[in-house]
C-alpha cells in the first residue's frame, strides 16, 4: 500500500506543470465526461498549455485568462513536444497543421468536390418521444430535459444527401471506422463560427451535450458539397422554418393525442404551399410519432422552395401518440 501511494506522488510530481503542445483542434471541455465547454473552447494551435494532471485518456491543463479556467481535452490532442520541433508562436508549420486537422473531416482538396447535392432529406425529432425511447441520452436527462421538452419541440436530427448510400465522402478511413463504432468523440469538430455553433446546439441538444454534430458531418454532410459552416447553416434555417409553421403548433396542440399523417400533411400545406404534403412522412416507435421527415431538393433555398423541389416520400407509420413532456405518458 505504501509503495503505491509512493508511486502516485512521484507521478503527480513528474506530471505538475508539464508543458503541452497542441497537435490538433479540440474542445476543452469543463468536466471530464465532456458534457460542457464554456465559452466553446477549442485548443490554440499557436500556443503552450501547461499540464495539471492526466486521467484516463485526458490532461488536464490550464488556460489563462478562461472561467472555469482549467479545462479537459483528450490526450492524442496534445504532444510533448511542438511540431516540427520549432517554437509555437512563430511556426508556420504549426498553423499549417491546424488547417490540415480541420480540413481532414471535409472533402479533400486534392480531390473533386462533392456536387451541391439536390437531393435531400431533412430529419426532425419530436423531442419527448425521442427521450421516451432513449432515456439514457444526456440530453434526455432530468437537468436538459426541461429545457428541450417543456413545451413540445421538433429538434434537428440531420439534413442527408440522397440518394441514402451518399455517405462518408472523402473522409479517412479512421473517422469512417471510429463512426461506425460510435466512438463520436473521437471524430473531428466541424470548423463552425461561434453564431451558427450556438444556433445549432439552439436546435440540436446532442450538439450542446454530445457529439451528434460530429457524427451528422462526418457521414452526411461530407457529401452535401458545401463546407460544415453552410451545411449546418442550411440545416438550421430549415429546421427553424418548420419549428414555426403550422406543423409545429399542431403537434403542440395535441400533445397526449393522436394524429394521423393525413392532418400533418395538411398543415405542411397550409404552412408551405399546395403540393408540399407529399414531401412529409413519419417515423413512429411504440405508438409514437419520433420523427417528421422533409424530402427536399435544393436545401440551400427557402423551406416553400426546397419542399416544391423535392420528391414524393413514402413512410410505414401512418398515424402515431404526439408524446407529451415526462416519462410513461
Amino acid at each position: 500500500m505504501l509503495k503505491q501511494i509512493v508511486l502516485i506522488v512521484l507521478s503527480a510530481t513528474l506530471w505538475a506543470d508539464m508543458t503541452l503542445y497542441p497537435a490538433k483542434t479540440c474542445d476543452l471541455y469543463d468536466n471530464l465526461k465532456h458534457t460542457k465547454n464554456t465559452h466553446a473552447l477549442r485548443v490554440d494551435m499557436h500556443r503552450p498549455y501547461t499540464m495539471v494532471r492526466h486521467h484516463k485518456g485526458q490532461y488536464l491543463v490550464k488556460v489563462e485568462g478562461e472561467q472555469p479556467s482549467q479545462r479537459w481535452v483528450d490526450d492524442d490532442c496534445m504532444t510533448l513536444r511542438p511540431l516540427r520541433g520549432t517554437p509555437l508562436y512563430e511556426s508556420k508549420d504549426v498553423a499549417a497543421n491546424e488547417h490540415k486537422s480541420v480540413a481532414e473531416s471535409l472533402p479533400s482538396q486534392t480531390r473533386k468536390r462533392p456536387a451541391i447535392s439536390k437531393e435531400n432529406l431533412l430529419s426532425l425529432s419530436w423531442q419527448n418521444a425521442f427521450c421516451e425511447t432513449h432515456r439514457r441520452a444526456k440530453e434526455c436527462r432530468k437537468s436538459f430535459r426541461s429545457q428541450w421538452a417543456r413545451n413540445g419541440e421538433f429538434t434537428l436530427h440531420g439534413l442527408w444527401p440522397q440518394p441514402r448510400r451518399n455517405v462518408y465522402c472523402n473522409v479517412p478511413k479512421r473517422y469512417v471506422a471510429a463512426d461506425k463504432r460510435g466512438e463520436w468523440h473521437k471524430l473531428p469538430e466541424p470548423k463552425l463560427t461561434l453564431q451558427t455553433r450556438h444556433a445549432l446546439e439552439a436546435v440540436m441538444p446532442a450538439a450542446a451535450t454530445g457529439y451528434l454534430h460530429r457524427h451528422e458531418w462526418i457521414k452526411h454532410g461530407t457529401c452535401y458539397g458545401t463546407d460544415a459552416e453552410s451545411y449546418f447553416a442550411d440545416a438550421i434555417r430549415l429546421s427553424e422554418a418548420v419549428r414555426s409553421s403550422e406543423v409545429a403548433r399542431l403537434f403542440k396542440e395535441n400533445m397526449g393525442k393522436r394524429l394521423t399523417l393525413e392532418r400533418i400533411r395538411n398543415a405542411v400545406e397550409r404552412s408551405f404551399g399546395k403540393g408540399t404534403g407529399e414531401k412529409a412522412a413519419l417515423v413512429c416507435k411504440r405508438g409514437l410519432i419520433t420523427e417528421l421527415r422533409f424530402s427536399i431538393g435544393d436545401a440551400q433555398s427557402d423551406m416553400p422552395t426546397a419542399l416544391r423541389s423535392g420528391k414524393p416520400i413514402r413512410g410505414r407509420c401512418r398515424y402515431g401518440i404526439v408524446d407529451r413532456p415526462g416519462y410513461g405518458r
